[in-house]
């Protein structure tokens, strides 16, 4: 006659069901921290407005270039003086002689930049200007009607 293996005692059922119960939650961990990983990998790289993953986007094509502005003749120069009074006690950073007006010295006519206030002598500043558009101290861009005449 067969006989069949002893019956297993009630310690040992209640100690292989603790085991089971063991591994399942061991399990359950590993899915929930790897569920995790992945929501974080997912929202640290997707642009939430539009649901996409910013990796496989196009990229922007850059912005164009300012167009230069076309070079300022002298007429056009004279024609942005403003009339102004200022005390000037400084030196002509192009020529680096004296900002004081002499009078009856056409050559010696202070003008100052407007957006900058920077003065330089009306022929240095207009001959810089003919060759750049750019203050020659701060490099500001001068714009037409950028110059103003002090008296």
């Amino acid at each position: 006659m067969r006989s069949f293996p002893p019956s297993p005692s009630p310690a040992s059922i209640e100690n292989n069901t603790h085991h089971h119960l063991h591994e399942d939650f061991t399990l359950m961990v590993i899915v929930f921290v790897l569920y995790g990983i992945v929501a974080i990998r997912y929202a640290t790289f997707n642009d939430g407005s539009r649901g996409t993953n910013l990796r496989f986007q196009r990229p922007q094509p850059p912005l164009p270039l300012p167009q230069p502005q076309p070079p300022m003749y002298p007429r056009e120069i004279a024609a942005m003086i403003k009339d102004i009074v200022v005390d000037v006690e400084l030196c002509c950073p192009i020529c680096l002689e004296d900002l004081k007006k002499v009078d009856n010295d056409d050559d010696k006519v202070v003008v100052c930049l407007s957006k900058c206030n920077h003065s330089f002598h009306m022929n240095c500043i207009f001959s810089w200007l003919r060759e750049s558009q750019d203050c020659p101290i701060c490099r500001s861009t001068v714009y037409r009607g950028g110059v103003t005449l002090i008296k």
